[in-house]
């Protein structure tokens, strides 16, 4: 079995904002409630087939006389239950535990009995009259398979190196320099902006400089799945090696500023990255990639060999 896994929300920190409950619907696609005014600033209600998150606002008396009402906030959830009654109750082995300790009902296996929706001891499972089967929280068990969380876009043109895979021993990350704007696009033509930083260049510490033998401001080849581009080296110890369960991963750090055009050019950064998304926003993701890095060389034309 996989480590277990489990849910806290601290009730101390909690404001109510139902962030989590947006994010819940928005990954798998529940739809919105409707609006419906209550007794309470709570429009969601209650757990159902529709709600598997729900920010319960809880009103309780105070002492304090110009405060006679205060608020708590508790993100409620399916409890994925240890001794789980929805799992036992279940005739046709619907609702099963994962290997994360988490209890899930299999939609294409579920009859609509509605067993557990009787048996569930929190209101927790509601039924889904469109598809005919009982839907609770899956406690994200797609994105607890593919971790980090991200929307692949896997297609010719968009590769992926595997975990482990031994052509890309080290960690690559894209960030931005405080000198450019953005993509640098627009402050690469500004002179004062490009003198300061006249080529692309990345960084890396001394111990891989050792490692790959690449000396301070020489050429290098950076290489991912997806593309090679050439850079100036820059030995630093900003950058350093980390421990990850007792073995030394190595990074190289990418500025994203340059491009074919302006007072200053280079290759593209982008040129490595393959296209992923935050699932949530859809913004962009591919900020931390495998990557391999080995000294280059330049012929007279300026052209990496």
């Amino acid at each position: 079995m996989a480590q277990p896994v489990g849910f806290f929300t601290d009730t101390t920190l909690c404001i109510g904002c139902k962030a989590c409950e947006v994010a819940c619907k928005e990954w798998n696609r529940l739809p919105d409630n409707p609006l419906v005014f209550r007794d309470s600033y709570d429009n969601t209600g209650q757990l159902d087939h529709a709600n598997w998150r729900h920010v319960r606002f809880i009103e309780q008396t105070t002492k304090t006389p110009d405060k006679p009402i205060a608020w708590s906030m508790m993100s409620d959830v399916c409890k994925h239950c240890a001794n789980a009654s929805c799992l036992e109750v279940c005739p046709t082995n619907a609702i099963v535990r994962t290997e994360f300790d988490t209890v899930f009902i299999q939609q294409d296996v579920c009859n609509g009995c509605r067993d557990c929706i009787s048996a569930c001891p929190y209101g927790v499972i509601g039924f889904n009259s469109n598809t005919g089967t009982a839907q609770k929280c899956t406690f994200c068990y797609d994105r607890l398979q593919n971790n980090p969380a991200a929307i692949k876009r896997e297609r010719p043109g968009n590769v992926y190196a595997p975990l482990g895979d031994p052509r890309f021993p080290y960690v690559l990350t894209t960030y931005r320099l405080t000198e450019h704007h953005t993509s640098g696009a627009m402050t690469r033509v500004l002179s004062h902006l490009a003198e300061l930083q006249p080529e692309l260049f990345c960084e890396i510490s001394p111990e891989l400089a050792a490692e790959r033998r690449i000396e301070h401001g020489a050429w290098v080849k950076i290489a991912t799945a997806r593309g090679v581009i050439r850079a100036r080296a820059m030995v630093t110890r900003r950058l350093r090696p980390l421990l990850v369960e007792d073995r030394t991963v190595h990074q190289v750090g990418l500025p994203w500023h340059w491009g074919y055009r302006g007072l200053v050019t280079g290759d593209v950064a982008n040129d490595l990255t393959a296209m992923s998304e935050d699932p949530n926003s859809r913004i962009m993701e591919s900020k931390a990639l495998l990557c391999d890095i080995a000294p280059s060389e330049r012929n007279a034309h300026g052209l990496a060999e």
